[in-house]
């Protein structure tokens, strides 16, 4: 997470202790904080003032995952233990504009969104979708609300669903959400499963992007794909050109820019083994496309994060491990990638 007041990276240690870690990157020494189970998918997102929240999905063997929130005072003491927000296979959360957190889970294929007050405690739910398998969530610079998810079809067909509305209207005990739209029907090869979908929106389009990894017995390999449409104008999408990338990003993602500077939104992903890629995306392709070696000739990539801050900056930090099984944390800062086109 960042922002104009610092930056933040949070991780969980090994099996044998799997705590959750914090680290201011102006401090030596990181935050610890103990937990019952292993944790996964964690998230560091502002609240209102200057706390911050740490989700998490934690579980232990043979059982089901639960979603966690815990909050964190400015100097990182502990503001509120970890409460459970409920059972969870996957989520996606997103800072709301009151100063609390928008959390949107998968729970047995039912999407739900759960609204956190500015203290991190959850005070309402509503059902989205029945039927859902991954899940993003932005807000736009008029904070209204875009929701999208991938819903499973007949056989290797999938749907990509889209809804949007004003996050307010989660406030009311019965809201009349508007019905989903379908963006587009995807077809998964035999052995293949998604691996990422984001989204992101500049002042005037959505951006959504997926990967699809293929499995077969020479190893793993991933395939990108993505389009764009009006704010205003789902059913006038157009696919994205993404013809600048690498084959074979890994771990992709489009960063949130609701809290940003006005701009194309930053993608950025993994070409393994020890790159990362970053750059600017719009309607008309990928601009600024840069490369960062992010370990050594022995050492691996195995894990990556990045956030925008509002005064243009584009922070990654990732893990990279050497032959002995040690990893190392690293971090960077760099320019926000801009295109050399303006959005449109």
């Amino acid at each position: 997470m960042a922002t104009q007041r610092g930056a933040w990276i949070a991780w969980a240690g090994d099996l044998i202790a799997p705590d959750l870690y914090v680290q201011p990157v102006s401090s030596a020494q990181p935050w610890r904080f103990p937990i019952s189970g292993v944790p996964t998918q964690i998230s560091l997102l502002p609240l209102a003032e200057r706390r911050l929240a740490v989700l998490w999905l934690e579980g232990s063997l043979g059982t089901a995952t639960h979603l966690q929130c815990a909050t964190l005072e400015p100097d990182g003491s502990l503001r509120r233990a970890p409460f459970d927000i409920g059972v969870a296979q996957r989520y996606s959360a997103i800072a709301a504009p009151d100063g609390g957190i928008l959390a949107f889970t998968i729970t047995d294929g039912v999407l739900s969104a759960v609204r956190l007050d500015r203290l991190g405690r959850p005070f309402s739910r509503q059902r989205l979708a029945e039927a859902a398998h991954l899940v993003a969530a932005t807000l736009d610079q008029r904070d209204q609300l875009h929701v999208l998810w991938l819903r499973p079809s007949d056989g290797q067909l999938w749907q990509l669903l889209y809804m949007s509305f004003e996050s307010a209207l989660l406030d009311q005990s019965a809201p009349r959400l508007p019905a989903p739209t379908l963006l587009a029907v995807l077809r998964l090869a035999d052995g293949a499963y998604f691996e990422s979908l984001s989204i992101s929106a500049d002042s005037e389009r959505l951006y959504v992007l997926w990967n699809a990894v293929s499995v077969s017995a020479e190893g793993e390999s991933a395939q990108l794909a993505g389009l764009s449409f009006p704010l205003d104008a789902p059913l006038q999408s157009r696919a994205l050109d993404l013809s600048a990338l690498p084959g074979n990003l890994r771990a992709v993602r489009l960063l949130n820019v609701d809290s940003a500077p006005r701009g194309a939104p930053s993608l950025v992903g993994s070409l393994l083994p020890r790159q990362m890629i970053y750059g600017a995306l719009t309607a008309q392709g990928v601009f600024r496309l840069g490369r960062l070696q992010a370990a050594s000739n022995d050492e691996v990539l195995i894990g990556q994060a990045a956030a925008l801050s509002e005064n243009n900056a584009l922070h990654l930090a990732w893990l990279a491990q050497d032959p002995q099984g040690r990893a190392m944390l690293r971090y960077v800062v760099l320019p926000r990638p801009q295109p050399s086109v303006a959005p449109s």
